[in-house]
């Protein structure tokens, strides 16, 4: 793929006798945004940690950027559904964390502008203890923000939000990579929110996950749930994720 951000070739991963993933073949280009989607224990967050670089694949490989991935670098920053937020931080200290260990200077003014762009002004000296859920997950996207990775890797972000949360995170998302053009790779199990944020959409199989199909979603933005477009999509998708999940439920019953 011309511009490739990520490449994917052959990866595979074995957790002692369990294949979770095999035979993983995948491009993404640049400013691409790509969502997984599978029934629970497809390997979507396995393969999303494999390009992290938090775990090796057992065989294949994966570069970023032209560059095989072999641990965790700045250029692929990860959010993760959990905030992960230090509690003993204020926020505006949580925002900048990173920023202050690579010893850039005026982290603090970067971290500060990061809020006011996440609408947390005001929000700065505040703890995570004192934020919604909703909120706190706005300041672990700034501090992921705040690296300016190329590549934004994220983990069901929005999972333990609510939905009119979800939305809400959903369209800032969206705003903040319309005007950053980062490469987005998103885990997800929601196959509403992979239609309305993703360029393409890989359904993976269960297990052993692989790619059973990559559904292009050409729809314009901002996507609209009741257009007829939109469910002719909804229930394309929908009909490839529950063969795989009806497979699942066959295995487990065995």
């Amino acid at each position: 793929m011309p511009d490739a951000a990520l490449e994917v070739r052959g990866v595979r991963k074995e957790f002692g006798a369990i294949v979770a993933l095999d035979r993983i073949d995948l491009d993404v280009a640049a400013g691409e945004f790509v969502c997984l989607l599978g029934p629970s224990g497809c390997g979507k967050s396995t393969l999303l940690n494999a390009i992290a670089g938090f775990t090796r694949p057992s065989a294949g490989e994966i570069l970023a950027f032209g560059k095989r991935v072999v641990q965790p670098e700045p250029a692929r920053a990860m959010v993760f559904q959990e905030y992960a937020l230090f509690p003993w931080m204020t926020v505006r200290e949580n925002v900048s964390f990173g920023l202050q260990i690579r010893g850039d200077r005026g982290a603090c003014e970067k971290a500060d502008a990061l809020l006011d762009k996440l609408a947390l002004r005001g929000f700065g000296d505040r703890y995570p203890k004192d934020l919604s859920g909703g909120m706190r997950q706005r300041v672990a996207l700034a501090r992921a923000l705040a690296l300016d990775a190329p590549m934004l890797l994220m983990d069901e972000p929005f999972g333990a939000l609510d939905a009119l949360t979800r939305r809400s995170m959903q369209d800032e998302l969206l705003r903040i990579w319309t005007e950053l053009k980062q490469t987005i790779v998103f885990v997800t199990h929601g196959i509403e929110e992979s239609l309305l944020l993703a360029d393409r959409v890989v359904v993976m199989t269960y297990r052993p996950g692989t790619v059973k199909k990559i559904v292009p979603v050409a729809l314009p933005r901002p996507r609209d749930e009741a257009t007829p477009e939109f469910a002719d999509a909804l229930r394309s998708v929908t009909r490839l994720v529950r063969e795989e999940q009806l497979r699942h439920e066959r295995d487990q019953r065995a």
